[in-house]
């Protein structure tokens, strides 16, 4: 999910954790304005799953008479996903469930259009956008990071060059365990299944050329904290 920054503006923010810069500035007059964004969804998995559509605007100005008001598109199609009007120089988040069929597996692109329908010019901000989709088990790289479903199921993971493979289970970080596999040919991919525990679990799956490696491992010598030449500078 794209958390791009273009614009900046720190006066809407109305909290300290408000963020300050922005993705994209929209401003329409007489006629509606449209921003095209690009959201990139790899390994796009076939069913009958739905899709989430997420993202947050900020109104540009005070003055404005009316409220506003931006229809979100999915590729251009002509029925909104998604219908939004707030007032003010605020932020607003919005949320649409869809069709996952209506995704391609690839570039997708996405339209915040802003209506001008208000007596004077209209200014809002695109924040970020996201999309939450069911997405196949297919490495990207060489490396997937997946959570498994919350019951016992038996999962393949597909999409390596390399039969050299690991798979750890980092659902807790400090006790990273790695498990057994068997990766086998799948066409001109490896691949390896295996039966993933009854609850959901976090696990990264990755090649083994891709593991960093540590430029040396030595001890830590620990600093004497009472030692008077091993104090902080007061300024």
């Amino acid at each position: 999910c794209p958390r791009q920054r273009r614009a900046a503006t720190v006066s809407l923010a109305t909290r300290q954790s408000d963020d300050t810069w922005y993705w994209d500035r929209l401003m329409a007059a007489n006629a509606p304005v449209t921003g095209t964004y690009a959201l990139t969804l790899p390994a796009m998995a076939t069913g009958d799953f739905t899709a989430t559509l997420r993202g947050e605007l900020a109104g540009g100005r005070t003055n404005l008479y009316g409220v506003h008001h931006a229809l979100i598109h999915l590729d251009n199609e002509i029925t909104p996903t998604a219908d939004i009007t707030w007032a003010n120089r605020t932020l607003t988040q919005f949320q649409a469930n869809f069709p996952q069929g209506r995704l391609a597996s690839g570039v997708n692109a996405i339209q915040v259009a802003l209506q001008a329908d208000t007596l004077n010019p209209d200014d809002i901000y695109v924040n970020w956008l996201e999309v939450a989709y069911r997405r196949a088990l297919m490495a990207s790289d060489d490396a997937l990071l997946f959570i498994s479903p919350p019951y016992a199921a038996n999962l393949t993971v597909t999409g390596f060059t390399t039969s050299a493979l690991s798979l750890y289970d980092i659902t807790i970080p400090t006790q990273t365990q790695r498990l057994a596999v068997s990766p086998q040919r799948d066409g001109t991919a490896y691949a390896f299944a295996f039966q993933s525990p009854p609850n959901a679990r976090r696990f990264l799956a990755m090649a083994e050329t891709r593991a960093l490696k540590p430029k040396r491992i030595a001890a830590y010598p620990a600093p004497d904290l009472r030692d008077q030449t091993n104090g902080a500078d007061y300024i």
